[in-house]
């Protein structure tokens, strides 16, 4: 019996690849902070923010930030930021459909336009999906994905998650799918994470 333990089943890599990198440090340890940012409104005009955020360099660690700068605006909508911290290698993961009891699907939208028989199940396209996992509890997951009943209808993935603690310290219940329990030795091993709403995002296209 093969249990479904998560939307998402991943197979690591140890890669030094630097998914969104605004920020840079180089040193004899290896230190990397990663900004993700978003703004979200109308798309009738150029998003632009009103700060500089295109990569630049420090000498000390203790010059890097340690927070968002909450003063950062765009000319539209709300901004969202989120640091993902490297200090030696960040892990890649390709993400692939989870397979188990029930139906099948990389990404699952439940009840869709509050119909609760109405679910959408969606794989990976070609293009794939992958997850970068930061060391500071923070992994950002990107890519694409199809409904599985029409390939024609795509979704393009960005999707942020913070929090990210031990299975074994996760108090937030719900480590099983489907019914199908796991052992405690299985979910104390997992990280799990809370999704950053102001900064995650499907884009569709196609149908």
């Amino acid at each position: 019996m093969s249990n479904k333990t998560g939307l998402i089943s991943l197979q690591s890599q140890n890669q030094i690849i630097m998914l969104q990198q605004l920020l840079r440090a180089q040193f004899a340890l290896f230190c990397m902070l990663s900004f993700g940012w978003a703004a979200s409104a109308q798309c009738d005009q150029p998003l632009a923010f009103d700060a500089d955020l295109s990569d630049y360099s420090v000498e000390c660690p203790s010059d890097l930030p340690a927070a968002c700068d909450v003063t950062v605006s765009a000319n539209r909508g709300d901004v969202a930021c989120v640091i993902g911290e490297q200090r030696l290698l960040q892990t890649e993961c390709a993400a692939t459909t989870a397979l188990g009891t029930g139906a099948d699907g990389a990404i699952v939208l439940f009840d869709i336009d509050g119909d609760p028989n109405d679910d959408r199940y969606f794989i990976p396209t070609a293009e794939g999906m992958s997850l970068v996992q930061f060391e500071n509890g923070v992994a950002h997951i990107t890519g694409q994905v199809q409904d599985v009943s029409n390939a024609a209808a795509i979704l393009n993935v960005n999707i942020v998650y913070d929090s990210g603690v031990s299975g074994a310290d996760w108090d937030g219940g719900f480590k099983h799918d489907q019914s199908c329990p796991v052992t405690t030795d299985v979910t104390d091993s997992w990280t799990v994470y809370v999704m950053n709403a102001g900064l995650s995002y499907l884009i569709g296209e196609g149908d």
